[in-house]
């Protein structure tokens, strides 16, 4: 479990990443010193895993996105089907899921022949049985530390 320090420094971070240890101390009132402590703490205990910038996809030209439902034969052994979708650059996260399929993978692609290609790269793997391909035609909600903000919020109340 996390401790109050601990919750306001992640809170800080968490609603907006390019701020000074200065500017979190700040924030949070506490010291620079305890803020660069629990920082390191909290990197070094893998609670931050990463500090990262977002990327707008379309400057990039990657105008699609899609979602990829794979069922597969694997019976709880992927370990084909992850090294396969590891070398694959496209391709952004990879869960493992309960339902129907197997597995769901989000790609980033410039267009439909990148999509083409990632469709029959995946379904070379042996242990893919089928997959369905999901397009994204427009994003309502992109708030992927939401959860962690409410969380946060709730907690430090």
């Amino acid at each position: 479990m996390l401790t109050m320090t601990e919750m306001k420094v992640l809170k800080s971070i968490v609603s907006g990443a390019r701020k000074s240890i200065a500017d979190i101390a700040r924030e949070t009132k506490l010291t620079r010193q305890t803020v660069y402590r629990t920082l390191k703490n909290l990197e070094a205990d893998g609670t931050i895993q990463e500090f990262t910038t977002t990327v707008r996809p379309s400057r990039l030209n990657l105008e699609l996105k899609c979602y990829m439902l794979i069922h597969t034969s694997a019976q709880g052994d992927y370990t084909e089907l992850e090294a396969a979708v590891a070398s694959i650059p496209e391709v952004s996260q990879m869960h493992y899921i309960l339902g129907r399929y197997d597995v769901i993978i989000e790609a980033c692609l410039r267009n439909k022949n990148e999509l083409r290609s990632l469709i029959q790269k995946i379904e070379k793997v042996k242990q893919v049985e089928k997959s369905e391909t999901f397009l994204v035609v427009d994003t309502m909600k992109y708030k992927p530390n939401d959860p962690a903000l409410f969380v946060l919020d709730k907690e430090l109340q």
